[in-house]
Parts: C-alpha cells; structure tokens; sequence
C-alpha cells in the first residue's frame, strides 16, 4: 500500500508540514517588531534600505552562491509552491487575499498562488518581514541571495511583477531535470514529462526494462517497480483516496510514516 508522503519545503518529505499555518503567520508578525526595531535605515519611500554587513540584511549579491545554484533553488522553490498549493487547496486552510493583484498573463500558477499565501497584510507587495521565513532556511542558504535578484528596482519590496519574473525561467520538477541531463541520455535514465513539466505518472528505465508510479513531482510510489507498465493511473488515484481518507479521521498526525522523497534521488536498479 503506498504510503502517505509529507514534503517539507524544498522536495523531500518530513513528518512535518510544509504550508505555512496561522502560528508560522504569528511567527512572522513577532519577527516584524524585531526588524522594526532594527532597520533604521529608509530610502527616499520611507521604506527600508537595502544594508550590508551584519545590520539585518545581506548584501544584494551572494558570492557564496554561483548562479547554477541560484537557478536550483529557484527550481526547488516553484515546486515547493506546487506541494503546498496543491496541500492548502485540499485542506481548504488558505483564503486567497480580498484586494485584486494583477499579475503579468505568463506568471506561473503556484507563483501566483504563493505571492497571495505570503502577502499576509494583503496590501500586493511583499515586504521584507513577510519574506524573513522564506528567506532565512538554514539548510538552503541560496534562497536569500535568489529572492533579492528578484526585487530589481531594490526598494525592499516585491510586487507582483518583479515576483512573476524571477520564476519566468525557473523549470517544474521533470523539467529541471531534464534541463540537467542535457543531450548525454545514452543508457541513462531520462523522466517523461507533461507539457508543463511535471512528471507523467509512469516513468521507465529503457535501458533495464524497469518502469515504477510517480506523483507530479517525482516521488515514487512504494512497490510499483515492474518490468513492463504497472497501471499507475489506478494506484495514483487509490492512494489518494487513501490519504484523502486518512487526513479526513486522523487530520494527519506528525508520527504517520512518510517515504524519502526527491526527485534528485539517485534511483537504484
């Protein structure tokens, strides 16, 4: 039986949650009246300066981070956004913002969604307070030199149309993955992808005859590895009636067991 995979917020799974909850809002609102307190700093707007050093922010550009990584994190963020999008939607835990956002027409979905799930004050820019959760991730410290690429007139705000455009380049999980391997595909394993750049639910190795499930992102189903085509349409839906079913009676404890799940996981035949 598959299991139920939980993410954590850049691909693999955690007994923990990936969306944010009304606590990591509270969070987020106590760190404000700590940066308040700190960034006295402000441009010609009134809006706080853009500082280097240790005075609260980073410098603008990151040496520590090359800009294959940046592309990366950029990649791992947009699906983050998919898993919790996709998670907020089912567990009907997320009102979109009242005000109207106008988003360029090319903006991808999830970026969309997510710029609404951050912009807590509802007022269509996000400010720093509102982007120190996102920014400061101790196991990924790229995305902090990733998200001030994208506020390119540096007023320390982001508005939609500077948000939309620093994941206009950015690949969905199959994608990405296929922009890595490049043309070298020779007895190596290539993911077939959708035409947004998902992962098709059955994936084969050519070479091994091996084929195995996979959800959007890549997360393989437990068991299904076969030769020849499993049907993974029917397990795929099977499993989420089973985790529908679970999150309906347990509301997903923190201890269910969760599967390793990446899609950079090396696979092993």
């Amino acid at each position: 039986m598959p299991v139920s995979r939980q993410y954590d917020g850049y691909g693999s799974s955690s007994s923990g949650s990936a969306r944010m909850t009304g606590e990591d809002k509270h969070k987020i609102r106590g760190y404000n009246d700590v940066l308040d307190k700190q960034a006295g700093a402000t441009n010609g707007n009134n809006k706080p300066s853009k500082l280097s050093g240790n005075s609260g922010r980073y410098p603008m550009k990151s040496s520590e981070c090359k800009p294959q990584q940046l592309t990366a994190i950029g990649n791992r963020l947009l699906d983050w956004f998919s898993v919790i999008m996709a998670d907020s939607k089912k567990r009907r835990q997320h009102q979109q913002q009242k005000n109207k956002v106008h988003f360029p027409a090319a903006c991808k979905l999830e970026a969309r969604w997510m710029f609404g799930h951050l912009d807590l004050n509802n007022d269509g820019e996000l400010s720093t307070q509102e982007l120190y959760d996102l920014e400061h991730d101790q196991n990924e410290r790229c995305i902090k030199p990733f998200i001030d690429t994208c506020d390119l007139d540096q007023d320390s705000t982001i508005d939609p149309r500077e948000w939309c455009r620093c994941f206009e380049k950015t690949d969905r999980p199959c994608a990405a993955v296929r922009r890595r391997l490049g043309n070298d595909l020779s007895g190596s394993y290539a993911p077939d992808c959708d035409s947004q750049g998902f992962y098709k639910p059955t994936q084969c190795h050519q070479a091994v005859g091996v084929c195995w499930c996979v959800d959007e992102h890549g997360v393989e189903f437990a068991n299904t590895r076969t030769r020849g085509k499993p049907n993974c349409e029917e397990i795929i839906n099977n499993a989420t009636t089973l985790n529908s079913d679970d999150e309906d009676t347990e509301d997903s404890d923190d201890d269910d067991d969760s599967q390793e799940g990446s899609a950079d996981r090396l696979l092993v035949f």
